[in-house]
């Protein structure tokens, strides 16, 4: 084992020092302007709080308001272990391990690189590519995610095997199992490639990679085609949704891929099972991965075996965040691209060719990575998460007191149903709601300006506030221009039912319904909380209130 020359520490620390303040400066940032989501951080903290208890977790986040066993939606036990660290790190947690581990990984890189062979101060700009690919930077801008743990242990699983340390090449295989379910079958092609690398007889591979590999592919096999489903209470691996048009099952869908290897294959470059989605999309993602020192892999095949499994997830989903370069569907490429650079440094014979050639893929990954993501061919994409050199990126947009005076009205453990951009700042309690499902919530807790309503919209919400405060189930206690907080409180009356029978002419009839409403104070206090809502004086409300039921009606009389 070659030890890291002390001259090199100085700047090994310096390069880890300054990636770690960008990332930080993109993941830590976001969370603190309420930029991350209730999908995925918000599920992955409402996990950890249950797992620090001794719990098991549930998932209660979803957008169709079912209620599930967490391990149906992701099979990642290695969220067992984070979970103690929220009593350090609170809501920002698994961000901070996040950002951790891709610093390890780096540091796993550079270990890597120089164990083969190359000089200190090449392996440092190796670690600064690898800092650089745009990958990372699209992950840690989108929430928390699991795999991006497990990719950051393969550089430093590789190097354990290549120096023959078992003991901590089976503890990063088991850290990579553990991550998610769809981590095993990456391990399977892992293990080809470097069985092909190695080049060793049979014999010897039947003692320990063949093994490893036979076990990755059967925790596949059961994980993905049995535990998932039998945790899900619909008897179903949701997470294969997006291979439905696949067939039925794990073993009709393979065999549909099998059947037709031409169609499959042109499914890495267009939609032809999509004919609608841009086909821009996919050829952006392998122009970036070429450019990001990707093309060095078409010199260092052995390293494309191991991407197989990686590009038929990304390509044969269904959906087009996963074809492109953006959030976390492209981080597994970031440590095998830095394999095949170290690799083909390592037998390039000339250091002045070497460097050269290095510095140049160091160069383009990093102006690749500038280019895209500031701006990129996903419709719906927006930069604000990762644009380090914009003002807008620090600020929340608008005062971000409101959200905490917001926030301090709502008990700790009180059950709620939030909007998705509170959901992660809330998670640490038994019982949160993605909303617009409420089920038991006390509370409602919503930004309900300048941020992404998903999955509703301005059309679709204010209706829905204002049939909650109408209903008579919930009061409004909060509102600022961008933030509003409910609370629960006893059912009422509808007020249809105590409307009086006979039918007047229009003008009339909408000045009794006003009468009837000035009269009811109940009605009234939930007219003045509409009012406020929607930004309007409650002599409007009154008056929008007493129209709308006079038109009801009216359909009624004339259907």
């Amino acid at each position: 084992m070659q030890l890291i020359h002390y001259r090199y520490k100085i700047p090994l620390f310096i390069i880890l020092l300054l990636f770690g303040g960008i990332y930080c400066a993109i993941s830590l940032v976001n969370h603190y302007h309420f930029r991350t989501n209730a999908l995925d951080l918000g599920m992955f903290n409402h996990a950890i709080y249950y797992f620090s208890r001794f719990q098991n977790a549930i998932f209660s986040l979803s957008v169709n308001g079912e209620i599930g066993n967490y391990f149906a939606d992701h099979f990642s036990p290695l969220t067992v272990l984070l979970a103690p660290f929220r009593y350090i790190f609170g809501t920002y947690t698994l961000l901070v391990l996040q950002i951790a581990a891709v610093l390890f990984g780096g540091y796993g890189v550079f270990k890597l690189a120089v164990q083969s062979g190359i000089k200190h101060w090449l392996a440092l700009v190796v670690l600064v590519q690898f800092f650089s690919i745009w990958a990372i930077y699209s992950a840690l801008a989108f929430d928390f995610h699991t795999n991006v743990l497990a990719a950051m242990f393969v550089p430093w699983l590789v190097y354990f095997y290549r120096i023959e340390n078992r003991r901590w090449f089976l503890i990063f295989f088991v850290l990579i199992l553990f991550a998610k379910e769809n981590m095993a079958l990456w391990l399977v092609f892992i293990m080809i490639g470097l069985m092909l690398r190695k080049n060793a007889d049979l014999k010897q591979y039947l003692r320990f990679e063949l093994p490893l590999t036979l076990i990755a592919f059967l925790y596949t096999i059961i994980i993905i085609g049995w535990a998932m489903p039998e945790l899900n209470s619909n008897g179903i691996n949701v997470q294969m949704n997006r291979y439905a048009y696949l067939g039925d099952g794990l073993t009709n869908k393979l065999q549909t891929i099998l059947s037709s290897p031409i169609d499959t294959f042109e499914l890495l470059f267009y939609q032809t099972k999509f004919p609608d989605a841009p086909v821009e999309i996919k050829a952006e993602f392998h122009i970036t991965m070429l450019l990001s020192g990707g093309f060095l892999l078409l010199f260092r095949p052995k390293y494309l075996v191991m991407l197989i499994p990686i590009y038929a997830q990304k390509f044969l989903s269904a959906t087009m965040e996963q074809w492109s370069i953006i959030d976390h569907y492209s981080v597994e490429f970031v440590p095998i691209i830095s394999l095949a650079v170290i690799d083909c440094m390592r037998w390039i014979p000339k250091n002045g060719f070497k460097a050269s050639l290095l510095i140049i893929v160091t160069v383009s990954t990093i102006v690749v990575s500038l280019v895209k993501l500031d701006s990129n061919n996903t419709p719906w994409y927006n930069n604000i998460n990762v644009d380090l050199f914009s003002a807008k990126h620090y600020q929340t947009g608008f005062d971000r007191n409101e959200i905490i005076d917001a926030l301090a009205h709502i008990p700790e453990q009180a059950p709620i149903a939030v909007g998705s951009n509170l959901a992660p700042h809330l998670a640490f309690r038994e019982r949160i709601y993605f909303f617009p499902n409420i089920k038991d919530a006390e509370y409602v807790s919503l930004i309900y300006k300048n941020r992404d309503l998903y999955p509703l919209n301005e059309s679709s919400l204010y209706p829905l506030v204002d049939t909650l405060i109408e209903k008579g189930s919930f009061e409004l206690i909060y509102f600022t221009p961008n933030t509003m907080v409910l609370r629960r409180k006893g059912i009422i009356d509808d007020p249809k039912d105590i409307l009086p029978a006979p039918r007047l002419a229009w003008n009339a009839r909408v000045e009794e319904f006003r009468q009837i409403i000035l009269k009811d104070s109940v009605w009234l206090e939930n007219v003045r909380q509409k009012s406020i809502v929607n930004g309007i004086t409650v002599e409007e409300m009154i008056q929008n209130d007493a129209v709308f039921l006079t038109e009801q009606e009216l359909k009624k009389d004339h259907p």
